[in-house]
């Protein structure tokens, strides 16, 4: 199992109790990737105090050499998918081969309205979106997709990013039905995200066999598709959250790494961590115990 953070990139006072920069967000990276964690997952958000998703992950990939970095998650509607498509393999390029897409369908009717994107049938935007995104980023071609909301055609880049096969695909969604047999369709990676299973890893296994479910419905063998969960946890000697009001992986190492260690038994393949404090402070406070999952 592979164990990353998300990066507090937005939210007043969510870095350590500070609110998010560049020099403090590079540091964050630069310490998690010596300490070996191995991803930290950049936030989509365009308000509440977030920085720009795919600039900030151009930023840390050029100011880090192995850690891997994932959009978590771009909004579809947010970008022409086309154009989305060309700014991964460019964001590939640059990162030299680290790079995922986490794409999702938008939780932010706020973000929707006041930029004046569209705020109706937000999945079935979605499922076009993917039927654009895709094959571009997997082969870098696409002829022709005509449909209700886009509409591209003979397209083809190049050069394309040093990723065989194309960037690996993560679909990150609340946990609805329709979006898990998208992810199904269209992604590499599912994420059991925190309100859909309270952070917990009785959540994500009840999540999971849902998932696997609707693989099967779907046509997709279910041992194709990695799995990401989402804890919530307090590094030793660490405040408790501010904002979440669900389960919380928390004790000493021993019962923090057991816990985890519940995650790569229940099936994932990758576990997503918010630590609290989400600084460096809490990084180095819970490297030693991420190790021991690691090595278990």
């Amino acid at each position: 199992m592979e164990v990353g953070i998300f990066l507090p990139v937005g939210g007043e006072g969510m870095m350590g109790g500070e609110t998010a920069n560049y020099d403090g967000l590079r540091d964050m990276t630069r310490r998690a990737e010596a300490l070996g964690y191995d991803f930290v997952g950049v936030l989509d958000h365009l308000l509440f105090h977030h920085w720009e998703c795919w600039t900030m992950m151009g930023a840390l990939a050029e100011a880090t050499e192995r850690i891997k970095l994932i959009s978590y998650v771009t909004c579809t509607g947010y970008r022409n998918p086309a154009l989305l498509a060309r700014m991964v393999h460019t964001m590939d390029e640059i990162s030299a081969g680290r790079t995922i897409l986490g794409v999702g369908a938008g939780d932010s009717e706020t973000e929707h309205e006041n930029f004046g994107y569209a705020t109706d049938r937000l999945v079935s935007r979605f499922e076009e979106a993917m039927q654009v995104i895709g094959p571009l980023v997997r082969s870098g071609t696409i002829d022709r997709f005509s449909g209700q909301y886009y509409d591209v055609h003979d397209i083809t880049f190049a050069p394309i990013g040093p990723t065989s096969g194309g960037v690996r695909i993560l679909v990150g969604s609340l946990g609805g039905p329709r979006m898990m047999r998208l992810t199904a369709r269209y992604g590499d990676i599912w994420t059991a995200a925190l309100p859909s299973t309270n952070g917990s890893v009785q959540g994500f296994a009840e999540a999971s066999e849902r998932f696997d479910s609707i693989c099967v419905e779907e046509g997709r063998a279910p041992e194709t598709v990695k799995r990401m969960a989402e804890a919530v946890v307090r590094s030793p000697g660490g405040a408790p959250s501010s904002w979440w009001e669900g389960h919380t992986v928390e004790g000493d190492s021993d019962a923090i790494a057991e816990q985890l260690q519940g995650f790569a038994d229940a099936g994932a393949d990758y576990l997503m961590l918010w630590i609290e404090p989400n600084s460096v402070a809490g990084i180095e406070a819970l490297a030693s115990t991420v190790q021991m999952v690691k090595s278990a």
